[in-house]
């Protein structure tokens, strides 16, 4: 653990792309399983966490779980691959594979949101409502978890 440690705070950071770190981190994460529970869990916020230091990512918005969990067979295999028979092309593209598309379904999830966003916004200046509900709506869509308080700010 303390040998990843030293790597992921080395000075020549830069010397790697991100994503080829992201995915070497992630392996090395994965492997050492220093947690009884909650190894997938840390190992895959570690991504975007990387990503975000390496000013790849402005936001951690990388959540790599539903693909990764959907494919856990083939994960793990490419990640055993690795180990066994030093299969790093294999893990790399697969993990480059799981970044994408990703990202794709991020992008198309925000655009669903902006567009529902969009959609209350209108619903409510066809029906003259006031203003003050359309920043509600905004505000809304920027924090989706609030209490009644933070709503009473306006």
């Amino acid at each position: 653990m303390h040998a990843l440690e030293l790597y992921i705070q080395r000075e020549d950071r830069q010397a790697l792309p991100a994503l080829l770190d992201a995915a070497l981190i992630h392996y090395q994460f994965e492997t050492i399983h220093p947690f009884a529970d909650g190894n997938g869990r840390v190992g895959r916020i570690l991504i975007p966490i990387v990503l975000v230091d390496r000013k790849t990512l402005s936001h951690p918005a990388l959540f790599m779980s539903p693909y990764l969990e959907a494919r856990k067979d083939d994960y793990i295999d490419r990640m055993l691959l690795v180990s066994q028979a030093g299969r790093w092309t294999d893990w790399i593209v697969f993990f480059l594979e799981a970044v994408e598309e990703t990202c794709k379904q991020t992008i198309e999830t925000a655009n669903t949101l902006f567009a529902l966003r969009e959609r209350y916004r209108k619903n409510l200046q066809e029906a003259g409502r006031s203003a003050l509900l359309l920043k509600i709506v905004d505000y809304l869509f920027i924090n989706p978890v609030f209490t009644t308080r933070s709503l009473l700010c306006f």
